[in-house]
């Protein structure tokens, strides 16, 4: 837009309507500003006039020996090798990659994007016509000037209808160029290609890409200005005081360290970015090697600085001339740590300017391009946000203020306003809240959309309070309500709702919801994270979450929601938040009861095939947590809250275990609270509680749990002297044993069944000690089925496994055999009391030991003839012990048999000799209790103990 023929006319005219700062004198100078050189003049006679001609004040500079300007005339383009390869990273660059911007850029690349083909305008360098004879010998003034001026002398070429992705990736190619050449000492080439980069910020062809188009661009200038800053670094070498040899610079070096031959390279380069003629690129490439400035001058960077703030006045187009202004503070904060002073002064200039953003040129810009000027407005934001945060950072309040105030005073004071609250801390804006509602209220009906700066004031004040919440409450909430933009409201809601909830009553909460509710019920699918977020918010802001349920429009907010997943991740929060905030008491209010199963009803319901088991588990866990949390006080009130529950929850197995293991409490505190002398009605009680556990536990998924739910069930209904039961939960989990896979998942691990079944067997063996016969099933019937179940598990888990169970059962019956139990059940008679030593039993149990010893002894040959020798010696030394310690080895066949044992279990040598000695110490122990000649004597003779 005229940026180059506006330099000077701007400068001169603007310069008297600003604030006082340091503006440069014009005045005629035969020094470059950069080097202090003697110019002399010649007078030639033209006709009958005489004409004064000055030598050019860089010629001087050219009459030393300058590589980079002796390299580009033996240079070409087309020649130049694009292969890339690795530059090594600055020691001490542009520090351009501090986390802010990194943020602030990420943020750019992915907001502003577009679908518009793009263009880029190259200029490719044509050879002049001398020969390369005259271009290599003559090294003179002129033709260094020429080299120079080639950057004007170019013809253009023209890569159109690129992509955004092509576009980028072009971008990234000049970047790679550049590194490329520099490393192949084609210095001036780099120099050219930064040239071309920071053209490209003069184009605005497509305005709504502009932001991510800054980014790419200064990326690649931020690179160049290192590769110099390096270069200079590298041949800055210099001698310590009282050192004959050459060090490199410090750190934190000064001027008069540097060696003159480095300080003329760095003025070298200067000379070559001052030559170029047009502004933005002179502009931008001087800003990105500004660090070099430090191999000159420390003194002189601030006026540096300022004198390119003051350049930035000639750019015609607003848009360009706000990202130079917010580069030159990037670059100046990151080169000198330039205070709040020159940001100040670059966005009062823009402040100055801030009506040119609505002027007919822009205007018609934006017709030509088809772009609305509310997108056009936010393309300034990155860079004004920029800038704001800045003066925010510093903690001047005199310059907040003061910005305040100017942005007051403007029209369309939108897009400023929304930097303003977006980048001043909360405090600043909690403690302006009146003043910046008002000026919203203001912007009404303005072209910067009014829900942006509502929504950005609402996350800034967010946990603040300010002097007066009442008013800034209905006032926001006036301006909220006449948003016609369904999702635009839903937007500003949810950022003010946590203030809202802070300094609001039940009811102007409850008639809030309603007018979402009302504004909502045409929402779509789009909208239903807002509202996932609205209701989370209620719930997690909102103190008693008891008072929260009897508001009659909160659970209907869940209706509202289109998305399911969001409706589903709505209610796991609420229910997450109700069971943290209930983390060690219960509740029984009905309203709240209700509310809760209601939205966990929900939640359960979401789940289908598609739904993971992560989950489900999840899900799971959650209900069960609220499931703990709810207590009426009264038994038979909570197992119909628990049978309801159940109806409600069949597809998750986590709340099912957990109804059966509340089921059981209830029955156990029954007992207990009855001292176990139940009456009909108690006695009723614990039989439904043992029935609903029964009825229940065959919905449960893994075999596992089943198998420990029946167990569990059963012991309580023996606590509980519901003999019939215990005895129906017993036969059930027998009948699942030959049912067990070969292996289960446990906590999302494949594991083998085996463990998990030797757990489950010995658990069950020691309740089959207490548990009485059933007359009309024989003795020992439930063991019987047992012995069975195990023979058909072989398969399942292996014979050496299903032989050791057999062992376990072997020494459950020794027990069986003794006259009196070691434990009993209260009230329950066990088979001690029912048979009391009686023959028949007794011979019952021997019976039934000899078909499992000799199933052991059969098992033992198998085990050998499978070549298993480890697992044989070890069952057969554990038969051995078994025998000594039980039997009566007066018998000489048992005697026998142990020797026996004793023999197989050291055969193949596969026993641990440290185990068979104590076993040995043992015996020891037991000699004096027998008879010389009795057969445990001869068997200790045998062992040669």
């Amino acid at each position: 837009m005229g940026a180059r023929n506006f330099e000077w006319n701007w400068i001169c005219k603007s310069s008297f309507e600003l604030p006082p700062i340091h503006v440069c004198k014009l005045e005629q100078t035969l020094n470059h500003p950069l080097k202090q050189i003697n110019t002399t003049s010649k007078i030639e006679t033209v006709g009958q006039k005489e004409k004064v001609t000055f030598i050019d004040p860089l010629s001087g500079s050219f009459e030393n020996a300058d590589p980079l300007s002796l390299m580009a005339a033996q240079e070409d383009w087309d020649d130049l090798d694009l292969s890339v390869e690795p530059v090594k990273a600055p020691k001490r660059g542009l520090e351009v990659s501090d986390n802010p911007w990194i943020e602030q850029r990420t943020a750019i690349l992915n907001k502003f994007t577009t679908t518009q083909k793009l263009s880029i305008s190259l200029q490719q360098h044509q050879e002049r016509g001398s020969s390369s004879k005259d271009v290599a010998t003559n090294i003179g003034i002129k033709n260094k000037l020429e080299q120079l001026d080639d950057f004007e002398e170019l013809t253009l070429r023209q890569l159109e209808q690129l992509s955004q992705a092509e576009y980028v990736e072009t971008v990234n190619s000049f970047g790679k160029v550049l590194v490329t050449a520099w490393n192949h000492d084609f210095r001036v080439k780099a120099l050219k290609v930064a040239i071309q980069c920071a053209k490209l910020l003069v184009d605005t062809s497509v305005v709504q890409f502009y932001p991510s188009k800054f980014v790419l661009i200064t990326d690649v200038l931020d690179m160049f200005g290192n590769l110099v800053y390096e270069r200079l670094l590298a041949k800055a070498e210099y001698y310590p005081s009282g050192s004959k040899i050459l060090s490199p610079l410090p750190e934190n070096f000064t001027p008069n360290m540097v060696p003159e031959s480095a300080k003329e390279t760095c003025r070298n380069w200067f000379y070559k970015i001052a030559s170029i003629r047009e502004l933005i690129p002179r502009l931008y490439v001087e800003a990105a090697v500004l660090k070099s400035y430090t191999f000159l001058t420390n003194s002189e960077l601030s006026d540096c600085v300022n004198r390119l703030t003051l350049m930035t006045r000639g750019i015609g187009d607003p848009l360009v001339a706000v990202y130079t202004r917010c580069y030159l503070c990037r670059i100046g904060q990151s080169v000198f740590k330039a205070g709040p002073e020159l940001i100040r002064q670059n966005l009062i200039d823009f402040l100055l300017l801030y009506e040119q953003l609505f002027s007919p040129t822009v205007f018609h810009q934006l017709s030509t391009q088809k772009v609305e000027l509310a997108a056009y407005l936010g393309t300034y934001v990155p860079a004004l946000d920029w800038m704001f945060q800045g003066i925010a950072n510093s903690e001047r309040h005199d310059y907040l203020d003061e910005l305040f105030k100017l942005c007051m005073e403007k029209r369309n004071k939108g897009l400023l306003f929304n930097s303003i609250l977006s980048t001043f801390k909360p405090e600043y804006i909690a403690q302006k809240a009146e003043v910046l509602v008002q000026q919203i209220a203001s912007c009404f009906g303005e072209s910067f959309p009014l829900y942006t700066l509502l929504k950005t004031m609402g996350e800034r004040l967010r946990g603040h309070t300010t002097s007066n919440s009442n008013y800034i409450k209905r006032e926001v909430w006036k301006l909220v309500s006449k948003l016609e933009n369904d999702g635009d409201y839903l937007s500003c809601v949810q950022a003010w709702i946590p203030f809202i909830i802070a300094h609001s009553s039940t009811s102007e909460l409850n008639a809030i919801l309603g007018d979402i509710i009302d504004r909502s019920r045409t929402s779509t699918k789009s909208s239903s994270a807002i509202l996932q977020d609205t209701i989370i918010t209620v719930a997690s802001n909102f103190p008693d979450m008891d008072q929260l349920f009897t508001m009659d429009k909160f659970l209907p907010l869940l209706d509202v929601i289109r998305s399911d997943s969001s409706r589903a991740m709505a209610c796991q929060r609420i229910l997450e938040i109700f069971c943290k905030s209930r983390t060690a008491e219960c509740t029984a209010d009905p309203v709240t009861t209700d509310a809760l199963m209601f939205i966990a009803k929900v939640l359960h319901d979401s789940v289908n095939a598609l739904s993971v088991d992560d989950e489900k588990r999840q899900y799971g866990q959650l209900i069960s947590q609220l499931i703990l949390k709810i207590d009426f006080g009264d038994f038979e009130q909570q197992l119909r809250f628990y049978v309801e529950a159940r109806a409600t929850f069949m597809n998750l197995d986590a709340v099912i275990v957990t109804l059966v293991h509340c089921v059981n409490r209830i029955a156990v505190e029954t007992g207990k609270n009855v001292k176990c002398h139940h009456t009909k009605r108690t006695a009723a009680f614990v039989h439904a509680c043992a029935a609903f556990s029964y009825i229940t536990i065959p919905s449960v998924t893994s075999e596992i749990t089943r198998l420990r739910l029946y167990l569990v069930t059963a012991q309580i209904a023996l606590f509980n002297q519901s003999l019939g039961q215990a005895d129906a939960c017993i036969a059930s989990a027998l009948a699942i044993l030959p049912q067990l896979p070969v292996s289960v998942e446990i906590d999302g691990k494949m594991c083998l069944i085996q463990p998990y079944l030797s757990e489950f067997v010995k658990n069950l063996l020691s309740t089959l000690i207490i548990v009485p016969d059933c007359f009309e099933q024989g003795m020992l019937y439930l063991t019987r089925g047992l012995v069975n179940m195990l023979q058909q598990c072989v398969e399942i888990t292996g014979i050496a496994a299903v032989t050791r169970l057999y062992l376990d059962v072997i020494r459950m019956l020794s027990v069986v055999a003794r006259p009196e139990y070691p434990y009993h059940i209260r009230k329950v008679d066990s088979n001690d009391i029912l048979y009391g030593s009686d023959p028949k039993f007794l011979t019952e149990i021997n019976s039934m030991s000899s078909i499992l010893l000799e199933e052991i002894l059969n098992n033992l040959q198998t085990l050998g003839e499978q070549k298993d020798l480890e697992e044989q010696a070890a069952i057969s030394f554990e038969l051995f012990q078994y025998v000594i310690e039980i039997v009566n080895l007066e018998s000489e066949g048992m005697a026998t048999l142990a020797y026996q044992l004793w023999l197989l279990s050291h055969k193949h040598k596969c026993l641990d000799k440290k185990m068979a000695m104590r076993v040995l110490d043992s015996l020891r122990l037991k000699l004096p209790m027998y008879p010389a000649n009795s057969a445990f004597s001869l068997l200790i003779s045998k062992l040669k103990i």
